[in-house]
């Protein structure tokens, strides 16, 4: 009892061998709910597993609002504490929200932009859930240790006026070369000027070209950026700072500037961004041309592994006591067969490929050429997909101490769909997804009780060129299974703009059905992009997305909401885009 009027969760440990359950089922009867100082109990989860719901002191503050943090239970380790949100029910509602313009900001004076604002009543009319929004490290800590997050609590006041809910992402990545970047917003500039004195700054590809979107997660560890602490009670030191220290004061500083919203309910969910585009990936498949590698990345190529910068090396080093990564790995736009790690294996080529093979000449003796599939292969793999996993794993425990347990935290994961097919998943592996990633990936999530954010909901198998080797449709049936493994909540996007093609809006529908009746539950989906055009009246569009969203609603109706010819019309126009995509 004290410890509730103190404001503090009550931990007991009982021995293993009895009934966990009914034993807070009795306790909940006999005291809890004599303490009027928390509107919600405990909630058992399953045994050994406490998950505390959102409550609310009796002085009006919320649990996000206190210092605590999940606490691990010594000794015994199948008992812990998660701090983590309890998920929302499976359901076949899901909630629509419509992601906002890349430069809602005015990227000089940090302002909301008025034609950003005018976008919000028209998402409110359409019956969306709400709108997210990116915001910007770039535009938020000009100066170290100083932040002006102004424009977005003028955001935040206007969706509450309207009723929308908002997510927000902790974009700690730059805006500018890739895949819909309609503007340029690079990280902070006392960042970038630590590139030629900091080695481990950012990620480099084999030929040393560093790629500016991300720092490194070399640097998680390493003190070396300036600026103050971010303190809430007592005044702020200088010092060097490491990059999760980078993350942790810019998101105390957000919550503080923003914690209103998130008590009122209008602030719903943090994203948080671990790597370039916001997604949980190395920059693997850069469109933006590199200082020996002009051309830039070009679809459906493999990639490049990017660990060859200084603080890469010596983790490789440590952990694998090799000196270099493997050979003959290709270029950013190869074939997998192109380059000799990547290539099938011999049971599995062609006379003509084998015979290829035969002729490339081999590597120096002290680097023999190595394969995917060797135990050396994947050795290295893992250990490159591991320092990614431990990277987001630490970003997000970050993320949740920072939020506290009742917001709701999400990290974005790529769909990368092409050579999906082909044994080596290429394109996967360089980006850092090697293995079973995705089910690795929901494990971490879960240790902090946030959703999996995933890509590539519109695309079918059979509108990629044959060439691509592509499987978008069964790599986010995938993903969705593995989030249900893992207990936790699976939210989807569009990878492209679609909105013009109702066979590709069905298509998010049909994913969001099928993940639903698999038992998954769904957080949300969120439409790339909002743009006045979208909101037009009476155009189709329009008339599209406001569909659309009726029908995530209840999904069990969705497919009586369109026309006998409408559905007509999308069968036509996918048995051209199959016949189309295997021409090519």
């Amino acid at each position: 009892h004290d410890s509730c009027v103190r404001g503090r969760r009550l931990i007991i440990v009982f021995p293993c061998q009895l009934d966990v359950d009914q034993l807070f089922v009795d306790a909940c009867d006999a005291f809890w709910w004599d303490v009027p100082h928390f509107c919600v109990p405990l909630h058992v989860e399953h045994v050994g597993r406490v998950v505390p719901r959102e409550c609310k002191h009796s002085d009006g503050r919320d649990s996000a609002d206190s210092d605590e943090k999940s606490l691990p239970v010594a000794g015994h380790p199948k008992i812990t504490v998660d701090s983590g949100m309890a998920p929302r029910k499976q359901t076949a509602e899901v909630p629509v929200f419509l992601m906002m313009p890349l430069d809602t900001l005015d990227p000089t004076t940090g302002k909301l932009k008025e034609s950003s604002a005018e976008l919000l009543p028209g998402a409110a009319a359409l019956g969306a859930e709400g709108i997210m929004v990116d915001v910007w490290w770039g535009l938020c800590e000009q100066e170290p240790g100083i932040y002006n997050f102004d424009g977005y609590v003028d955001l935040l006041k206007q969706c509450r006026s309207l009723g929308l809910k908002v997510q927000a992402v902790m974009s700690f990545h730059a805006c500018g070369g890739n895949i819909g970047d309609s503007v340029n917003i690079p990280i902070p500039q006392w960042v970038l000027d630590l590139e030629f004195t900091v080695p481990e700054l950012f990620y480099r590809d084999q030929r040393g070209d560093p790629s500016r979107e991300y720092i490194s997660l070399s640097c998680d560890h390493l003190a070396r950026f300036p600026g103050k602490r971010w303190a809430e009670d007592e005044e702020a030191e200088d010092s060097l700072r490491t990059a999760l220290e980078l993350y942790e004061d810019f998101m105390l500083a957000f919550r503080n500037a923003t914690k209103d919203f998130a008590r009122d309910g209008t602030l719903v969910e943090i994203q948080v961004g671990c790597g370039p585009c916001g997604e949980l990936r190395y920059p693997s498949y850069p469109l933006a041309p590199r200082e020996h590698y002009p051309d830039g990345w070009a679809w459906p190529g493999i990639g490049e592994l990017q660990c060859y910068d200084r603080g890469m090396y010596l983790d490789m080093k440590e952990a694998l006591g090799r000196d270099r990564p493997p050979i003959r790995l290709g270029a950013y736009s190869d074939a997998p067969d192109d380059a000799k790690f990547w290539t099938k294996l011999p049971n599995e080529q062609t006379l003509m490929q084998y015979l290829l093979g035969m002729l490339q000449t081999a590597g120096p003796s002290k680097y023999p050429p190595e394969h995917f599939s060797h135990p050396s292969g994947r050795a290295f793999l893992a250990w490159y997909s591991g320092r990614l996993l431990s990277h987001g794993e630490e970003v997000m425990a970050v993320a949740r101490d920072v939020f506290g347990p009742t917001m709701r935290l999400a990290a974005k994961v790529s769909g990368i769909h092409w050579l999906r097919a082909h044994p080596s998943h290429a394109a996967e592996v360089t980006a850092g997804y090697h293995g079973s990633y995705l089910d690795a990936v929901c494990e971490i999530l879960a240790k902090t009780r946030s959703v999996l954010d995933f890509t590539c909901f519109e695309m079918r198998d059979d509108s990629q060129p044959s060439f691509a080797l592509s499987r978008p449709e069964g790599l986010v049936q995938s993903a969705a299974e593995a989030a249900h493994r893992a207990g936790i909540e699976f939210a989807g996007e569009n990878a492209l703009f679609c909105w013009q093609d109702e066979g590709s809006i069905e298509q998010i529908e049909a994913q969001c059905e099928l993940a639903v009746r698999g038992g998954v539950v769904m957080a949300g989906f969120t439409v790339l992009r909002l743009d006045h055009w979208l909101l037009a009246p009476g155009s189709p569009q329009r008339k599209a997305m406001e569909r659309f969203i009726a029908n995530m609603k209840d999904l069990s109706k969705r497919k009586l909401s369109r026309s006998a010819w409408t559905r007509f019309r999308i069968g036509m126009r996918r048995a051209y885009e199959s016949f189309m995509a295997s021409q090519i």
